[in-house]
Protein backbone atom coordinates (compact mmCIF):
# COMPACT_ATOMS: atom_id res chain seq x y z
CA UNK A 1 0.00 0.00 0.00
CA UNK A 2 1.23 3.47 -0.78
CA UNK A 3 -0.61 5.27 1.61
CA UNK A 4 -0.25 4.43 5.77
CA UNK A 5 -1.87 5.17 9.48
CA UNK A 6 0.85 8.23 9.31
CA UNK A 7 0.34 9.80 6.37
CA UNK A 8 -3.10 11.18 8.39
CA UNK A 9 -1.52 14.35 9.85
CA UNK A 10 -1.78 18.21 9.01
CA UNK A 11 -5.04 19.07 7.18
CA UNK A 12 -5.66 15.20 7.00
CA UNK A 13 -5.48 14.88 10.62
CA UNK A 14 -7.56 12.16 11.69
CA UNK A 15 -7.53 10.62 15.65
CA UNK A 16 -5.38 7.56 15.40
CA UNK A 17 -6.10 6.31 18.76
CA UNK A 18 -5.43 2.35 19.24
CA UNK A 19 -9.42 1.96 18.59
CA UNK A 20 -9.26 3.77 15.24
CA UNK A 21 -6.03 2.40 13.60
CA UNK A 22 -7.89 -1.04 12.72
CA UNK A 23 -10.45 0.56 11.14
CA UNK A 24 -8.30 3.24 8.81
CA UNK A 25 -6.14 0.82 7.89
CA UNK A 26 -9.07 -0.92 6.86
CA UNK A 27 -10.28 2.11 4.87
CA UNK A 28 -7.05 2.32 3.24
CA UNK A 29 -7.33 -1.15 2.07
CA UNK A 30 -10.80 -1.04 0.56
CA UNK A 31 -10.22 2.88 -1.18
CA UNK A 32 -6.64 2.82 -2.30
CA UNK A 33 -7.05 -0.24 -4.69
CA UNK A 34 -10.69 1.14 -5.71
CA UNK A 35 -9.83 4.81 -6.50
CA UNK A 36 -6.42 3.86 -8.42
CA UNK A 37 -8.43 1.70 -10.82
CA UNK A 38 -10.65 4.34 -11.61
CA UNK A 39 -7.88 6.71 -11.88
CA UNK A 40 -5.50 3.88 -14.50
CA UNK A 41 -7.53 0.85 -15.51
CA UNK A 42 -7.39 -2.31 -14.22
CA UNK A 43 -4.21 -4.03 -15.75
CA UNK A 44 -2.23 -0.56 -15.43
CA UNK A 45 -2.94 -0.52 -11.86
CA UNK A 46 -1.92 -4.17 -11.53
CA UNK A 47 1.72 -3.27 -13.62
CA UNK A 48 1.99 -0.10 -11.00
CA UNK A 49 1.35 -2.31 -7.85
CA UNK A 50 4.15 -4.56 -9.63
CA UNK A 51 6.47 -1.69 -9.94
CA UNK A 52 6.62 -0.29 -6.56
CA UNK A 53 10.04 -0.34 -5.18
CA UNK A 54 9.80 -2.50 -1.57
CA UNK A 55 11.64 -0.07 0.35
CA UNK A 56 10.20 3.16 0.06
CA UNK A 57 6.48 1.88 -1.18
CA UNK A 58 6.97 4.25 -4.66
CA UNK A 59 7.61 3.37 -8.20
CA UNK A 60 10.83 2.55 -10.35
CA UNK A 61 9.69 3.51 -13.81
CA UNK A 62 10.50 6.95 -15.00
CA UNK A 63 6.52 6.19 -16.76
CA UNK A 64 4.84 5.67 -13.02
CA UNK A 65 7.25 8.08 -11.78
CA UNK A 66 5.94 10.80 -13.89
CA UNK A 67 2.35 10.23 -12.82
CA UNK A 68 3.08 9.32 -9.15
CA UNK A 69 5.01 12.66 -8.25
CA UNK A 70 3.68 16.43 -8.33
CA UNK A 71 3.37 18.37 -11.71
CA UNK A 72 2.15 21.24 -12.86
CA UNK A 73 2.35 22.30 -16.82
CA UNK A 74 1.17 24.76 -18.94
CA UNK A 75 -1.61 23.04 -21.73
CA UNK A 76 -2.31 26.37 -23.42
CA UNK A 77 -3.30 30.00 -22.50
CA UNK A 78 -4.65 29.73 -19.13
CA UNK A 79 -5.12 26.54 -18.48
CA UNK A 80 -2.45 24.57 -15.96
CA UNK A 81 -2.73 21.50 -14.92
CA UNK A 82 -1.59 20.48 -11.51
CA UNK A 83 -1.20 17.36 -9.19
CA UNK A 84 -0.22 17.05 -5.65
CA UNK A 85 0.81 13.68 -7.00
CA UNK A 86 -0.83 10.24 -6.41
CA UNK A 87 0.04 9.75 -2.73
CA UNK A 88 -1.72 12.96 -1.56
CA UNK A 89 -4.38 12.60 -3.81
CA UNK A 90 -5.10 8.77 -2.32
CA UNK A 91 -5.31 10.60 1.37
CA UNK A 92 -7.45 13.19 0.52
CA UNK A 93 -9.56 10.39 -1.13
CA UNK A 94 -9.91 7.89 2.26
CA UNK A 95 -10.10 11.06 4.54
CA UNK A 96 -13.12 11.89 2.12
CA UNK A 97 -14.37 8.49 2.66
CA UNK A 98 -13.32 7.64 6.29
CA UNK A 99 -14.59 10.97 7.63
CA UNK A 100 -17.88 10.89 5.61
CA UNK A 101 -18.56 7.17 7.58
CA UNK A 102 -17.88 8.30 11.04
CA UNK A 103 -19.92 10.92 11.14
CA UNK A 104 -22.86 8.64 12.16
CA UNK A 105 -22.50 5.55 14.10
CA UNK A 106 -24.39 2.64 13.65
CA UNK A 107 -26.39 1.64 17.34
CA UNK A 108 -29.15 -1.26 18.04
CA UNK A 109 -31.05 1.30 17.64
CA UNK A 110 -30.53 2.11 14.13
CA UNK A 111 -28.16 5.12 12.48
CA UNK A 112 -26.78 7.80 14.65
CA UNK A 113 -24.69 11.39 14.77
CA UNK A 114 -22.45 11.45 17.34
CA UNK A 115 -22.99 14.58 20.12
CA UNK A 116 -19.99 16.32 21.52
CA UNK A 117 -20.54 17.57 25.11
CA UNK A 118 -18.16 21.28 24.44
CA UNK A 119 -18.20 21.31 20.65
CA UNK A 120 -20.63 21.53 18.16
CA UNK A 121 -20.71 19.18 15.31
CA UNK A 122 -19.83 20.85 11.43
CA UNK A 123 -22.56 20.57 9.17
CA UNK A 124 -22.19 19.24 5.49
CA UNK A 125 -21.65 22.44 4.53
CA UNK A 126 -18.73 23.44 7.09
CA UNK A 127 -17.13 20.30 6.67
CA UNK A 128 -13.65 19.86 5.41
CA UNK A 129 -14.22 16.52 4.05
CA UNK A 130 -15.27 17.81 1.00
CA UNK A 131 -12.78 20.59 0.24
CA UNK A 132 -10.20 17.39 0.58
CA UNK A 133 -12.47 14.94 -1.69
CA UNK A 134 -12.42 17.93 -4.70
CA UNK A 135 -8.86 18.69 -4.46
CA UNK A 136 -8.44 15.53 -4.84
CA UNK A 137 -10.37 15.28 -8.29
CA UNK A 138 -8.67 17.90 -9.11
CA UNK A 139 -5.27 15.65 -8.96
CA UNK A 140 -7.08 13.09 -10.41
CA UNK A 141 -8.20 14.62 -13.68
CA UNK A 142 -5.08 16.71 -13.91
CA UNK A 143 -3.46 12.95 -13.96
CA UNK A 144 -5.63 11.48 -16.24
CA UNK A 145 -5.97 14.82 -18.79
CA UNK A 146 -1.70 14.92 -18.83
CA UNK A 147 -1.75 11.16 -19.91
CA UNK A 148 -4.58 11.76 -22.83
CA UNK A 149 -2.62 14.86 -23.79
CA UNK A 150 0.77 12.77 -23.82
CA UNK A 151 -0.43 9.71 -25.11
CA UNK A 152 2.92 9.06 -27.26
CA UNK A 153 5.42 10.26 -25.03
CA UNK A 154 5.89 7.26 -22.44
CA UNK A 155 8.49 5.00 -23.78
CA UNK A 156 9.32 1.42 -22.57
CA UNK A 157 12.21 -0.11 -21.11
CA UNK A 158 14.12 2.51 -19.66
CA UNK A 159 17.11 1.34 -18.17
CA UNK A 160 16.69 1.53 -14.24
CA UNK A 161 18.82 -0.86 -12.26
CA UNK A 162 21.74 -2.36 -12.59
CA UNK A 163 24.05 -5.53 -11.52
CA UNK A 164 27.86 -5.48 -12.09
CA UNK A 165 28.68 -9.04 -14.03
CA UNK A 166 32.42 -8.50 -14.11
CA UNK A 167 34.16 -5.86 -11.90
CA UNK A 168 37.57 -5.46 -14.07
CA UNK A 169 40.29 -3.58 -13.06
CA UNK A 170 42.74 -0.37 -13.72
CA UNK A 171 39.41 1.81 -13.36
CA UNK A 172 39.30 5.16 -12.18
CA UNK A 173 35.25 6.48 -11.56
CA UNK A 174 34.04 8.43 -13.97
CA UNK A 175 30.63 10.43 -14.97
CA UNK A 176 28.88 10.53 -17.98
CA UNK A 177 29.51 7.35 -19.96
CA UNK A 178 28.11 5.80 -22.84
CA UNK A 179 28.81 2.43 -22.36
CA UNK A 180 29.10 -0.26 -25.01
CA UNK A 181 26.02 -2.74 -25.58
CA UNK A 182 26.81 -6.50 -26.00
CA UNK A 183 24.92 -6.96 -28.23
CA UNK A 184 24.62 -10.61 -30.14
CA UNK A 185 28.35 -11.43 -28.85
CA UNK A 186 29.41 -15.11 -29.17
CA UNK A 187 30.03 -16.63 -25.48
CA UNK A 188 30.28 -20.68 -26.00
CA UNK A 189 30.40 -22.64 -29.72
CA UNK A 190 30.78 -26.04 -30.13
CA UNK A 191 32.30 -28.04 -33.71
CA UNK A 192 29.36 -29.18 -36.28
CA UNK A 193 31.63 -30.12 -38.61
CA UNK A 194 35.49 -30.54 -38.50
CA UNK A 195 36.26 -29.76 -42.19
CA UNK A 196 39.92 -30.65 -44.66
CA UNK A 197 43.16 -28.98 -44.87
CA UNK A 198 43.11 -26.99 -41.94
CA UNK A 199 46.28 -26.23 -39.83
CA UNK A 200 46.39 -24.81 -36.30
CA UNK A 201 45.82 -20.89 -37.02
CA UNK A 202 45.14 -18.15 -34.94
CA UNK A 203 42.97 -15.20 -35.53
CA UNK A 204 40.80 -16.45 -37.93
CA UNK A 205 37.35 -14.76 -39.73
CA UNK A 206 34.52 -16.75 -39.81
CA UNK A 207 31.10 -16.22 -42.26
CA UNK A 208 27.27 -16.75 -41.87
CA UNK A 209 25.23 -16.35 -38.90
CA UNK A 210 22.89 -13.54 -38.16
CA UNK A 211 26.17 -11.57 -36.66
CA UNK A 212 29.22 -10.47 -37.51
CA UNK A 213 32.80 -9.63 -36.45
CA UNK A 214 33.88 -13.99 -34.76
CA UNK A 215 36.81 -14.54 -34.85
CA UNK A 216 38.70 -17.76 -33.44
CA UNK A 217 41.68 -19.51 -32.63
CA UNK A 218 41.71 -22.97 -33.69
CA UNK A 219 43.72 -26.33 -33.02
CA UNK A 220 43.76 -28.84 -35.86
CA UNK A 221 43.16 -32.43 -35.25
CA UNK A 222 46.28 -33.82 -37.36
CA UNK A 223 44.74 -34.61 -40.18
CA UNK A 224 43.28 -31.50 -41.96
CA UNK A 225 39.84 -31.41 -39.11
CA UNK A 226 39.23 -28.55 -36.41
CA UNK A 227 39.81 -30.52 -32.95
CA UNK A 228 39.15 -27.62 -30.55
CA UNK A 229 38.09 -23.67 -30.82
CA UNK A 230 38.80 -20.81 -28.91
CA UNK A 231 36.74 -16.91 -29.39
CA UNK A 232 39.43 -14.78 -30.08
CA UNK A 233 36.60 -12.05 -30.78
CA UNK A 234 33.29 -12.24 -29.98
CA UNK A 235 31.51 -10.04 -32.55
CA UNK A 236 27.83 -9.13 -32.34
CA UNK A 237 24.37 -9.85 -33.21
CA UNK A 238 24.54 -13.01 -33.54
CA UNK A 239 22.21 -15.31 -31.90
CA UNK A 240 21.78 -19.22 -30.37
CA UNK A 241 21.90 -21.58 -33.31
CA UNK A 242 23.78 -19.80 -35.65
CA UNK A 243 25.74 -21.84 -37.57
CA UNK A 244 29.37 -20.19 -39.09
CA UNK A 245 32.28 -21.57 -41.28
CA UNK A 246 35.93 -21.01 -40.31
CA UNK A 247 37.23 -19.18 -43.09
CA UNK A 248 40.61 -21.30 -43.40
CA UNK A 249 41.57 -24.71 -44.96
CA UNK A 250 39.04 -25.75 -47.35
CA UNK A 251 36.49 -23.40 -45.93
CA UNK A 252 34.70 -26.58 -45.04
CA UNK A 253 34.54 -26.22 -41.10
CA UNK A 254 31.66 -25.12 -39.06
CA UNK A 255 30.93 -24.00 -35.96
CA UNK A 256 27.21 -23.81 -33.91
CA UNK A 257 27.01 -21.30 -31.75
CA UNK A 258 25.49 -22.41 -28.40
CA UNK A 259 26.04 -19.43 -26.08
CA UNK A 260 25.45 -15.52 -26.88
CA UNK A 261 24.20 -12.26 -25.43
CA UNK A 262 20.77 -11.18 -26.03
CA UNK A 263 19.90 -8.65 -28.79
CA UNK A 264 19.90 -4.77 -27.73
CA UNK A 265 16.98 -2.93 -29.00
CA UNK A 266 17.54 0.11 -26.86
CA UNK A 267 19.50 2.89 -27.43
CA UNK A 268 20.33 6.11 -25.06
CA UNK A 269 21.88 4.89 -21.87
CA UNK A 270 24.32 6.67 -20.05
CA UNK A 271 25.98 6.14 -16.61
CA UNK A 272 28.15 7.11 -13.73
CA UNK A 273 30.21 4.54 -11.98
CA UNK A 274 32.77 3.98 -9.37
CA UNK A 275 35.82 2.71 -9.00
CA UNK A 276 37.98 1.37 -5.64
CA UNK A 277 40.95 3.22 -5.34
CA UNK A 278 43.91 1.44 -7.23
CA UNK A 279 46.69 0.13 -4.96
CA UNK A 280 44.03 1.03 -1.61
CA UNK A 281 46.05 -1.40 0.83
CA UNK A 282 43.81 -4.24 2.46
CA UNK A 283 44.93 -6.82 4.32
CA UNK A 284 48.77 -6.72 5.53
CA UNK A 285 51.41 -9.07 6.93
CA UNK A 286 53.35 -8.35 10.02
CA UNK A 287 57.59 -8.74 9.11
CA UNK A 288 59.06 -7.03 12.52
CA UNK A 289 57.52 -6.21 15.61
CA UNK A 290 59.51 -3.32 16.72
CA UNK A 291 60.45 -1.38 19.51
CA UNK A 292 59.46 1.68 21.43
CA UNK A 293 55.65 1.36 20.16
CA UNK A 294 52.16 2.06 22.13
CA UNK A 295 48.73 1.02 21.22
CA UNK A 296 47.59 4.08 18.69
CA UNK A 297 45.06 5.07 16.02
CA UNK A 298 46.17 6.76 13.08
CA UNK A 299 49.86 6.21 12.22
CA UNK A 300 51.33 7.02 9.22
CA UNK A 301 53.67 5.33 6.93
CA UNK A 302 56.85 5.55 5.02
CA UNK A 303 57.97 3.30 1.98
CA UNK A 304 56.37 1.14 -1.11
CA UNK A 305 55.07 2.18 -4.08
CA UNK A 306 52.24 4.17 -2.95
CA UNK A 307 51.29 7.08 -0.04
CA UNK A 308 48.85 7.78 2.09
CA UNK A 309 48.42 4.50 3.88
CA UNK A 310 47.88 5.16 8.44
CA UNK A 311 47.22 1.97 10.49
CA UNK A 312 45.93 1.53 13.58
CA UNK A 313 48.40 -0.45 15.84
CA UNK A 314 48.67 -2.97 19.36
CA UNK A 315 51.37 -2.94 21.10
CA UNK A 316 52.81 -6.28 22.38
CA UNK A 317 53.20 -5.34 25.74
CA UNK A 318 57.17 -4.91 25.36
CA UNK A 319 57.09 -2.20 22.96
CA UNK A 320 56.58 -4.55 19.88
CA UNK A 321 53.63 -3.62 17.86
CA UNK A 322 51.11 -6.98 17.92
CA UNK A 323 48.78 -6.08 15.64
CA UNK A 324 47.71 -4.06 12.39
CA UNK A 325 44.42 -2.65 11.10
CA UNK A 326 44.55 -0.64 8.25
CA UNK A 327 43.16 2.96 9.20
CA UNK A 328 43.43 4.71 5.76
CA UNK A 329 44.40 2.30 2.41
CA UNK A 330 46.24 5.18 0.47
CA UNK A 331 46.66 4.67 -3.32
CA UNK A 332 49.07 3.54 -5.58
CA UNK A 333 50.89 0.32 -3.59
CA UNK A 334 51.39 -2.93 -5.07
CA UNK A 335 51.63 -6.34 -3.47
CA UNK A 336 54.33 -7.21 -1.81
CA UNK A 337 55.58 -3.17 -1.00
CA UNK A 338 57.16 -3.21 2.64
CA UNK A 339 56.12 -0.11 4.62
CA UNK A 340 57.50 1.11 8.22
CA UNK A 341 55.62 2.52 11.10
CA UNK A 342 56.03 5.76 11.50
CA UNK A 343 56.03 5.82 15.46
CA UNK A 344 58.03 4.00 18.27
CA UNK A 345 61.65 3.46 16.73
CA UNK A 346 60.72 3.46 13.22
CA UNK A 347 61.38 -0.15 13.12
CA UNK A 348 58.22 -1.87 12.88
CA UNK A 349 57.39 -3.22 9.28
CA UNK A 350 54.78 -4.87 7.01
CA UNK A 351 53.90 -6.39 3.65
CA UNK A 352 51.21 -5.46 1.34
CA UNK A 353 49.44 -8.55 1.33
CA UNK A 354 46.34 -7.63 -0.98
CA UNK A 355 45.06 -4.81 -2.45
CA UNK A 356 42.21 -2.83 -4.09
CA UNK A 357 42.95 -2.61 -7.98
CA UNK A 358 40.42 -0.07 -9.53
CA UNK A 359 38.00 -2.40 -9.98
CA UNK A 360 34.26 -1.24 -10.46
CA UNK A 361 32.72 -1.02 -7.43
CA UNK A 362 29.13 0.64 -8.50
CA UNK A 363 27.18 2.05 -11.58
CA UNK A 364 24.26 4.59 -11.62
CA UNK A 365 22.21 5.30 -14.24
CA UNK A 366 21.66 8.96 -15.13
CA UNK A 367 20.31 8.28 -18.92
CA UNK A 368 17.85 6.05 -18.72
CA UNK A 369 17.75 5.73 -22.11
CA UNK A 370 14.48 3.49 -23.75
CA UNK A 371 13.86 0.00 -25.54
CA UNK A 372 16.02 -2.06 -23.93
CA UNK A 373 15.26 -5.68 -21.52
CA UNK A 374 16.20 -7.29 -18.75
CA UNK A 375 19.83 -9.30 -19.43
CA UNK A 376 20.61 -6.39 -21.68
CA UNK A 377 24.92 -6.78 -20.95
CA UNK A 378 27.22 -3.65 -21.27
CA UNK A 379 30.89 -2.98 -21.67
CA UNK A 380 32.27 -0.03 -19.27
CA UNK A 381 35.26 1.42 -21.38
CA UNK A 382 38.58 2.26 -19.72
CA UNK A 383 40.64 0.40 -16.71
CA UNK A 384 41.38 -3.56 -18.32
CA UNK A 385 38.25 -3.18 -20.73
CA UNK A 386 36.37 -6.24 -19.00
CA UNK A 387 33.81 -4.24 -16.69
CA UNK A 388 30.61 -5.33 -17.85
CA UNK A 389 27.20 -4.88 -16.29
CA UNK A 390 23.82 -6.11 -16.81
CA UNK A 391 20.46 -4.52 -16.65
CA UNK A 392 18.58 -6.09 -14.00
CA UNK A 393 15.34 -3.91 -14.37
CA UNK A 394 14.00 -1.50 -17.10
CA UNK A 395 10.79 0.51 -17.18
CA UNK A 396 7.23 -0.80 -17.57
CA UNK A 397 4.06 1.44 -17.45
CA UNK A 398 2.42 1.19 -20.94
CA UNK A 399 0.14 4.01 -21.13
CA UNK A 400 -1.63 1.83 -24.29
CA UNK A 401 -3.47 0.02 -21.22
CA UNK A 402 -4.80 3.72 -19.69
CA UNK A 403 -8.81 3.05 -19.36
CA UNK A 404 -9.30 5.29 -16.34
CA UNK A 405 -12.43 7.00 -15.80
CA UNK A 406 -13.63 10.56 -15.36
CA UNK A 407 -14.27 11.97 -12.08
CA UNK A 408 -16.73 14.98 -11.22
CA UNK A 409 -16.08 17.34 -8.23
CA UNK A 410 -18.76 16.98 -5.36
CA UNK A 411 -21.42 19.58 -5.83
CA UNK A 412 -21.61 21.02 -2.26
CA UNK A 413 -18.28 23.15 -3.08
Amino acid sequence: MIVSIGDFTGKYELHTGIYDQGKITAYIAKYEPRYMRELLGAQMYTDFVSDLDQQTNEPKSPNFQTLYNPFAVDVNLYRILESEGIKEMLIGFIYFEYTKDTSNTMTPFGNTVSRSELSKLATSLQSLMYNRYNESVRTFMAIREYILLNWNDFPLGQAVDVQITTQGFAYVSSTNETPVPLSGIVKALSIATAGTGYATNTGVATSGGSGSGLTIDYTDDGSGGVLSVTIDAYGSGYKVGDVVTILDGNDDATLTITSASQIITGSGIEINFTALPIGEILITTLLTAGTGYTTATAVPTTGGSGNGCVVNITDDGAGGVQDITINQGGTGYLVGDTLTIDAGGQDATFMVANINDGEVDSVTIVKAGSGYNIGDEFLIQGGNDTAVFELSYVGIGDIKLYNGREKLFNYWI
